[in-house]
């Protein structure tokens, strides 16, 4: 099925494709339901149940918001507009997650897992971020974007590109990632970075 959201609610237990969300809508993706292409346009929050996935959701909109919840998971979620969210709990799983527009920030909860993510601001006043509590793997970091590695944050196989930033913080791991050319790294005291491969140009 699909559906147009205007501020009102669509509960998702089956199989949902091609919704848009505007207007303060509401999609809530329950255990057993999958939302294929959803596109938020005009305001709107999407929340992943245990159990519930999405796939192909596009945020157009800003400060909009992705949550989550233990059991849930996502794929390919781009947040394209500005200051949109994706915040995974603890137990929560995305894959593909692409930051592109301003603002736009991913959180990792300790115990989340994102995989692939990929971060790069469309403004140049502005970044794009990750913020790491629990597992990341594979982030790549483009123009503007960001990977902040926090206490307890294990960040793996990092790959910071030119104007692409890692900040390892107190008890934060980084390690097996690559920065080239016009990528960084900074690590503060109390972070770990291990077997990271700096190219001409990188800088730690």
């Amino acid at each position: 099925s699909d559906a147009t959201i205007l501020s009102g609610v669509i509960d998702d237990y089956g199989v949902d494709s091609g919704s848009i969300i505007s207007g303060g809508g509401i999609e809530h993706v329950y255990g057993g339901g999958v939302a294929i292409g959803t596109t938020i346009s005009g305001g709107g929050t999407q929340y992943v149940e245990s159990g519930g996935s999405t796939i192909s959701t596009l945020v157009t909109a800003n400060n909009v918001t992705q949550y989550v919840s233990s059991g849930g998971s996502t794929t390919a979620t781009t947040l394209g507009g500005g200051t949109n969210t994706q915040s995974l709990y603890t137990g929560a799983t995305a894959t593909g997650t692409v930051l592109s527009g301003a603002l736009d920030s991913q959180y990792v909860a300790s115990g989340a897992v994102a995989v692939g993510t990929i971060a790069q601001s469309n403004n140049a006043a502005y970044t794009d971020g990750q913020t790491v509590f629990g597992t990341a793997s594979g982030t790549t970091l483009l123009w503007l974007g960001r990977q902040n590695v926090s206490s307890g944050g294990v960040a793996v196989g990092t790959i910071v590109s030119s104007g692409g930033g890692e900040n390892v913080n107190s008890g934060g791991v980084a390690s097996g990632g690559t920065v080239y050319y016009g990528g960084g790294i900074a690590v503060s005291a109390g972070g770990q970075l291990d077997g990271t491969t700096i190219s001409s140009g990188g800088s730690v």
